[in-house]
């Protein structure tokens, strides 16, 4: 017996007895239908492939570009012998709660494959809902962690040949690997030579293994589809390259598959992205390609593949916390308690790293725990892309091009045009070409500088006049069109005309912009993009205009929830005025010379129903033209017309947050209101009334994920006045944020905090949050989760009644 050295010592805790499975010596088995599996049986089998790979296009750099990493699961249903010798081997391709993939493999009697074929799960019933939806999910499932994965590659090293028959170490020999998957457009190819070794034999769990070496010479070639979404249509992308797979495997004869096997792979060759014919210029581009891949795969019997489950969910579980970061680490601490010197060692380790994943780590830890404020964050992007990190400084140019409040400058706006005018560059980075495009379109059509205040453009004025020159200088079609965006932004009344025209030829790209000179202001998918009402419209158009539903969008979405079982969903709601209404409207006045808000004005005084005086004052509030006083809030919530109660409620909160008119209650009210809250979130006590009747909100504190226990039940001492502090410190513990803070994260503890009392009139308003901490053991992860409610409260007959009420929860 050939000693195994390493890979036993590596493999060999992982290899478990396969017992359960069978061999089947009948002519049963040999009589099997040349498809569709045996009836579902019990997992006999699994086998756990681990992935770690990354294509380098020509301008990426080593240093700079992950691995993407993967774990998938073949389950073996059964394992089938025929008298002659053939075996059948059938299969799921990982488990699935909505289906399963399924696949077998033919294996003739010197251990080739004869046949090999799998097959997609059907669709999950209710996936598509939007124009496209199934194209899209038809194309996700054919990818696995960014990469093609057609069903049939995942069978094609498992069923390794062995023709070594007297099982003489330094046995050679042969196989040439034919390897063809498609799906529709799609297509993974793999040709080549393998020479196999044998090296030796070895025993794992009283089963004779053998060692064998093997080495692949071979081309691969994939061919995939790839939606361009600012174009309205799909590219062609295909790979081609030439290279070297090497792997080392414990094969069992009885079985004719391996126990364990582990392999690399490097390739080298090109990749083609390829535009459809019809669309003009020349649009093949070409870069230089290289593949590098790490695969691991494991055997399980049904015990093991169950014991195995249960181990990486435990993992997962030791790592993962709840929905609120916390620092968990003594790194992460430092980090975030401020600590300079260790936050210039780290950055300066991730500057000088040469490994990618460790590089990205650091860089991580950096954005997460050490960047508090604008500057240092600039800092850290700027030293990143300065070490030679184009392919961040393409992500970093798609955030800047949508940035609301940071307006795009001319030197920004000159590296972005860099990859808009030349898709064959961010090709050669492997990257997508839509987000440029589409970040500048939607930062200049929801805020037109037409229409906007200079501090909110979406650009400086020379850069975006440098972006509107592109209309006339520029090669690629979508930066053209990308400068008529800026235009028609910029000189509504000159340009509109010019987008409706190449809108209606088919501009896929314009449709956002030309939607904005119609005067659509409801531009998400459930609505049904009505433009802009005629003069004097009615109420009821106005309400269509804002949310009139879209009917096939609705009668799909009913569609789907009633495949999948759910509950009918809720209607869109009638009166929903956005940021993009309001956009719409002064940019349609803009245009016209129409004055929409006059009307709008006009409409809520002549309004002689509820409805009316929603619609006309919903839209007149969005647009900042109307402002209830104090004693109209008052009124309009006593009336009960729920019209009128949803214009206060809308204006109480306009009052509190954006015009910031209130100030802190006196002491006698911001003792009772607090008093009042603490006994309503500790003890259950009696909330404040609604004024409409309905059940109060938040009759026992915000929602928490477990029932905490008396003694882990805090209150935070600074958010109190001293007189509460002393009258609750003997029912619930009592402690400062400091103390808050050095309690161990991993203890379990909720902490509410009162907000303080604020006052505008008759109007108050008040809140509590809590923090929650899960009780974790040793070594695990702190699990953190947050929860706040907010009360807005009238005065009312020397009463305090809630008026409007809202809550979150992580």
């Amino acid at each position: 017996m050939v000693a195994p050295g390493r890979w036993s010592t590596l493999l060999a805790p992982r290899i478990l007895t396969m017992a359960g499975w069978s061999t089947i010596g009948t002519a049963a088995g040999a009589n099997l239908p040349a498809q569709g599996p045996p009836p579902r049986a019990p997992v006999e089998f699994a086998v756990e492939q681990r992935v770690r790979d990354r294509w380098l296009h020509g301008r990426q750099q080593p240093r700079f570009t992950r691995f993407a990493e993967s774990r998938t699961w073949l389950l073996g249903d059964s394992l089938r012998t025929s008298t002659s010798g053939e075996r059948r081997l059938y299969l799921r391709l990982g488990p699935f709660a909505d289906g399963r993939d399924s696949a077998y493999i033919e294996i003739d009697r010197d251990g080739r494959v004869a046949q090999l074929a799998a097959s997609l799960r059907p669709p999950q019933r209710g996936m598509a809902v939007l124009p496209g939806d199934s194209a899209r999910y038809a194309r996700f499932r054919l990818f696995e962690s960014g990469r093609l994965t057609l069903p049939e590659t995942r069978l094609w090293d498992l069923t390794p040949s062995f023709r070594a028959a007297g099982g003489r170490a330094g046995t050679q020999w042969t196989d040439t690997l034919e390897r063809v998957a498609t799906h529709e457009r799609y297509r993974q190819t793999l040709r080549g030579v393998r020479a196999s070794t044998l090296l030796g034999d070895t025993t794992v769990g009283g089963r004779r293994l053998w060692i064998v070496r093997d080495s692949a010479r071979v081309r691969y070639e994939e061919r995939w589809l790839e939606e361009e979404r600012t174009l309205g249509t799909d590219v062609t992308v295909t790979r081609a390259a030439n290279g070297v797979i090497r792997g080392r495997h414990f094969y069992d004869p009885e079985l004719g598959i391996f126990r364990a096997r582990s392999d690399t792979t490097v390739l080298a060759g090109e990749a083609v992205l390829r535009y459809p014919d019809r669309y003009p210029g020349v649009r093949t581009f070409r870069t230089p390609a290289r593949y590098e891949r790490y695969r691991e795969w494991d055997v399980y019997d049904q015990a093991g593949y169950t014991a195995r489950q249960t181990a990486l969910r435990a993992a997962a579980n030791r790592s993962s916390g709840g929905m609120v970061m916390a620092p968990s680490t003594s790194l992460e601490r430092r980090l975030a308690n401020g600590d300079t010197v260790v936050r210039d060692s780290v950055l300066a380790e991730g500057l000088r790293s040469d490994d990618p994943e460790h590089r990205e780590g650091l860089f991580r830890l950096l954005q997460q725990w050490a960047a508090r404020d604008a500057r240092t964050r600039a800092r850290f992007d700027s030293l990143r892309i300065a070490s030679g990190d184009s392919t961040y400084l393409y992500h970093w140019l798609e955030q800047r091009a949508y940035s609301p409040g940071q307006p795009t400058t001319v030197p920004e706006l000159r590296s972005m045009l860099r990859f808009m005018e030349d898709p064959a560059l961010p090709f050669a980075f492997n990257q997508s070409r839509d987000p440029l495009f589409e970040n500048l379109r939607q930062a200049l059509t929801q805020a037109p500088p037409a229409v906007s205040p200079r501090p909110a453009w979406p650009c400086t004025p020379d850069a975006c006049r440098l972006l509107a020159d592109q209309w006339r200088t520029a090669r690629e079609p979508r930066l053209r069109e990308l400068g008529l965006v800026a235009l028609v932004t910029l000189e509504p009344a000159r340009w509109a005309d010019t987008v409706l025209a190449r809108a209606a030829a088919g501009s896929t790209f314009l449709e956002p912009a030309a939607m904005l000179v119609r005067g659509v202001g409801a531009t998400w998918p459930a609505a049904s993009k009505v433009a802009m009402v005629s003069p004097n419209a009615t109420w009821q158009a106005w309400a269509d205009w804002m949310s009139g539903p879209n009917a096939s969008y609705a009668a799909a979405r009913a569609a789907a929830s009633a495949s999948l079982g759910l509950p009918a969903p809720r209607p869109e709601p009638r009166v929903r005025f956005e940021g993009s209404h309001a956009v719409a409207i002064r940019f349609f006045q803009a245009r016209t010379g129409r004055d929409v808000i006059a009307e709008l004005r006009r409409g809520l005084e002549a309004a002689d129903s509820d409805s009316a005086r929603l619609v006309f004052g919903t839209m007149l509030q969005g647009l900042g033209e109307l402002r209830l006083t104090d004693d109209e809030m008052v009124a309009h919530f006593r009336s009960g017309e729920p019209g009128r109660v949803a214009l206060a409620q809308r204006s109480l909160i306009q009052m509190f947050w954006r015009d910031r008119r209130a100030t802190p209650a006196d002491s006698a009210t911001t003792l009772a209101i607090l008093d009042r809250l603490a006994s309503l979130v500790l003890e259950g006590g009696a909330p404040w009334r609604s004024l409409d009747g309905r059940p109060a909100p938040g009759r026992q504190g915000p929602e928490l994920h477990a029932t905490p226990g008396r003694r882990s039940v805090f209150l935070l001492a600074d958010s109190l006045p001293a007189a509460l502090r002393d009258k609750w410190k003997d029912r619930v513990s009592v402690v400062t944020s400091a103390e808050w803070r050095d309690r161990p994260l991993t203890d379990a503890g909720v902490l509410y905090t009162l907000s303080g009392v604020r006052r505008v009139g008759r109007f108050v308003v008040v809140g509590v949050s809590s923090q929650e901490r899960m009780s974790r053991r040793q070594g695990e992860a702190p699990q953190l989760f947050a929860a706040g409610t907010t009360y807005y409260l009238m005065e009312l007959n020397g009463e305090w009644v809630i008026v409007s009420a809202d809550a979150w929860v992580t």
